[in-house]
């Protein structure tokens, strides 16, 4: 006899889930840790037991990059080099002819496909602000209509995700626009410590008239020492002596420079 499930997830059990799916933002840094910490949640309080995630990164003129398929099946994940199904690829391509208002919307697709799927699967497109991400499909191998009896969860889900993806995304976008004409900054990673004060340096120095005199310098020096000065008092809780420690001077040079420099301490 087939396990009988409740018609939806209890409020309360609802806001759990969605409660653990939004601190994940913070816990994990790959897209890949996201969509197995989220199946792997799902799977054990939601009773979604499969899923496939298909991402790209956004191109020039609309034409998706790099894309990903990832595949989630009892507790475990699978790369793929191709689409795993034919219904996975017709719900990608579907979703990829999506407009932005649409994108958020849900279906609940029959497998009419001969791909011999256990399932009906729901499918999620994944994007916001202009940008397509791609697309998640998920479901039960025990209930094939429990994905429809929690539609509130998979129309979340998908908004989550779609920021998840956003925010890479714009991480990427940030590097590209910085760095675009630069032809190489020194290092692999355009958003590493050195290649954006590169960056910010370099929009200093544009302003500046190449016969003019100054002491860049000297204000600069006096800038970073300054936002070092109060970063070290913040992570000691002002006390100085811990606060030299940290910076690699004396007590008695840091107090006078917290002077010199009018900062203010509450030692």
């Amino acid at each position: 006899m087939q396990k009988a499930f409740p018609f939806q997830i209890p409020d309360s059990a609802l806001l759990e889930i969605l409660s653990k799916i939004k601190s994940l933002h913070a816990q994990v840094s790959t897209v890949q840790e996201w969509f197995y910490a989220v199946m792997l949640l799902l799977d054990r309080q939601a009773q979604v037991h499969f899923g496939d995630l298909v991402t790209h990164s956004p191109g020039r003129n609309g034409c998706p990059t790099g894309l990903s398929v990832i595949s989630y099946q009892k507790g475990e994940i699978s790369h793929h080099q191709q689409f795993p199904n034919k219904f996975i690829a017709h719900a990608y391509q579907c979703c990829m002819g999506k407009k932005v208002p649409e994108l958020t919307e849900i279906q609940i697709e029959p497998c009419r496909l001969d791909c011999d799927l256990p399932y009906c699967p729901v499918v999620i497109p994944l994007g916001c602000c202009d940008y397509h991400f791609g697309v998640l499909a998920a479901g039960s191998y025990h209930d094939k209509s429990i994905v429809r009896r929690n539609r509130r969860l998979f129309e979340i889900l998908g908004m989550e995700l779609s920021l998840f993806l956003l925010v890479r995304h714009m991480d990427e976008m940030v590097s590209q626009f910085l760095f675009k004409n630069e032809g190489g900054t020194g290092s692999q990673d355009p958003l590493s410590f050195e290649s954006l004060l590169t960056y910010k340096f370099k929009q200093l120095i544009d302003k500046i008239e190449p016969d003019a005199s100054g002491n860049i310098l000297g204000d600069v020096i006096t800038l970073v020492e300054k936002i070092l000065i109060k970063l070290a008092l913040e992570k000691t809780g002002h006390r100085l002596g811990h606060s030299a420690d940290l910076l690699g001077i004396n007590r008695n040079t840091l107090r006078k420079k917290i002077q010199l420099l009018g900062i203010e301490s509450k030692e």
